[in-house]
């Protein structure tokens, strides 16, 4: 569930893009050179260096022997890591890279801000691993936590944690800021993934891109009613963070229809 609120990178430069123009995966179409930078979402199985392909949140690229490395190798892209790269757009929108610039990398400080998304089962506090948008953050007995505690990390909780990065690229966090937690106020952003079975209006549950959502009685809707909460409905909620890391909704605006475009 995206916040409404700046989250992650600066606005502009969480995507590969053309200009000041922001790519999607459903780009296709548009060749030419581009330039851009992000995260490392996902390393595509049975590729290798030098010609790895990899997500950058939702864009395939792909390095060729020709490709030229800037403060690092092909090695060092890991999933996690922030590069910077120019290529050519092909037409079915992804990107074969000419040039890239590791941005951070394994052993070195790095930084991430965003919601917890899932605990990894098995941890717990003060050794708790956790992911965040999709990158592997493990605590410490040593860990600092400012506004909050080990035990504050939930699914859902926004946290911004600084650490050193690993060669799997995980961050071992050696400070976290906790930004919301249970008991605050919280908005945000996004589409319906999962209704809970056995859950129904006016009492619905659902699920927001891992994170689970409640209405009740009293639940203010806006441009729509709880029975327009399908798959794929985009939402923006208000309401109260739990223990769980779930969300109890005082507000709920409908966004965008059933697969459609907002």
């Amino acid at each position: 569930m995206t916040s409404a609120a700046t989250e992650g990178e600066a606005p502009g430069s969480s995507a590969l893009g053309v200009g000041h123009q922001v790519l999607s995966p459903e780009d296709k179409g548009h060749e030419g050179e581009v330039e851009g930078e992000g995260r490392v979402t996902q390393l595509i199985d049975g590729t290798a260096c030098p010609t790895l392909q990899f997500m950058v949140e939702g864009i395939l690229v792909t390095t060729t022997g020709a490709t030229r490395f800037d403060d690092g190798s092909c090695a060092d892209i890991l999933l996690g890591v922030k590069i910077e790269a120019k290529g050519t757009r092909q037409a079915n929108g992804s990107i074969v890279a000419s040039r890239i610039k590791v941005k951070d990398r394994a052993e070195g400080e790095a930084e991430r801000e965003g919601r917890v998304t899932r605990l990894v089962d098995g941890t717990s506090c003060p050794t708790l691993r956790f992911i965040v948008d999709g990158v592997f953050v493990s605590t410490t007995a040593a860990t600092r936590f400012d506004d909050g505690s080990c035990s504050d990390i939930l699914a859902g909780v926004k946290i911004e944690a600084k650490g050193t990065r690993q060669l799997d690229g995980s961050i071992v966090a050696s400070r976290i800021e906790i930004k919301d937690r249970a008991g605050d106020e919280v908005e945000g952003e996004g589409r319906v993934t999962s209704l809970v079975d056995g859950t129904s209006c006016p009492t619905l549950q659902f699920m927001v891109e891992g994170i689970r959502v409640s209405t009740t009685g009293a639940t203010r809707f806006e441009d729509g009613s709880c029975g327009d909460i399908l798959l794929g409905v985009k939402i923006e909620a208000k309401g109260t963070r739990q223990l769980d890391g779930s969300i109890v909704a005082s507000r709920i605006e409908i966004k965008g229809s059933r697969g459609g475009r907002s």
